[in-house]
């Protein structure tokens, strides 16, 4: 409803973490279960603003899929770097079209 304080998404990695775990809503590290590449991770809540904001823009698009990579942002003096969904690159157009390819 756009007014909710996270999103909730499903996420098929393409690549793979260095270390498998995740910041919660407390802003405290845990360690989550390793997953490969093409694993579906369902129900992933996001309560970080930025991606709150792009998962409201996909639903008010009726998008049912957005192919992006989730990184951190540029840092503001005094804060920590935001964690942001920024457009899927050419490199990452590449994983994703080899990675279907490879499910049919």
């Amino acid at each position: 409803d756009g007014k909710s304080p996270f999103t909730r998404c499903d996420i098929i990695p393409l690549t793979l973490p260095e270390k498998f775990g995740f910041t919660n809503k407390y802003g405290e590290y845990e360690e989550c279960d390793p997953f490969e590449v093409g694993d579906r991770l369902d129900d992933n809540l996001f309560f970080n603003k930025p991606l709150v904001r792009e998962g409201k823009r996909a639903l008010d698009r009726k998008l049912p899929w957005v192919l992006g990579r989730i990184t951190k942002g540029p840092r503001k003096e005094g804060q920590d770097a935001p964690v942001i969904l920024v457009a899927a690159s050419d490199e990452d157009k590449a994983i994703f079209a080899a990675w279907r390819e490879s499910t049919k």
